[in-house]
């Protein structure tokens, strides 16, 4: 079930953060800095962005802490381990060495090149958008 709703979810997600974040950009750029519309706009955006960040922010702490136990693990004395534990310690090892991800299915990884993704093309429909007026 969960998969089958990720299939669904994730390309219309990925799809909408750039046309609302670019959206939202083109209305704070284009309305008169006291109206209704430039309130609305700038706190629509800043929500976006937040929840963006904050995800793609904890995919990042994801793999940097994976990548610094991954580093510890590998410094460790394992051959001065008795011998069960060092069959476990290669076992968990082995775990480790396999890549850890912040996903939504079925295929973003959420991590900082994401978050830079998706600011590349919030900015590319928002310069289509300012295309369009001259």
């Amino acid at each position: 079930m969960n998969k089958s709703i990720g299939i669904l979810f994730a390309p219309t997600h990925n799809a909408f953060n750039v046309i609302l974040i670019g959206l939202c950009g083109y209305l704070i750029f284009r309305s008169d800095n006291r109206g209704i519309i430039f309130f609305s706009a700038v706190f629509q955006l800043s929500g976006w962005l937040i929840v963006q960040w904050i995800s793609c922010y904890t995919g990042q702490l994801l793999e940097d802490s994976v990548s610094e136990l991954r580093e510890e693990l590998y410094s460790m004395n394992w051959y001065d381990m008795n011998h069960s534990l060092r069959s476990t310690f290669k076992l968990f090892q082995l775990q480790l060495s396999l890549p850890v991800h912040f996903k939504i299915q079925p295929f973003p990884v959420l991590n900082k090149y994401r978050f830079s993704d998706l600011i590349k093309g919030v900015y590319s429909f928002f310069m289509f958008l300012q295309g369009r007026n001259y």
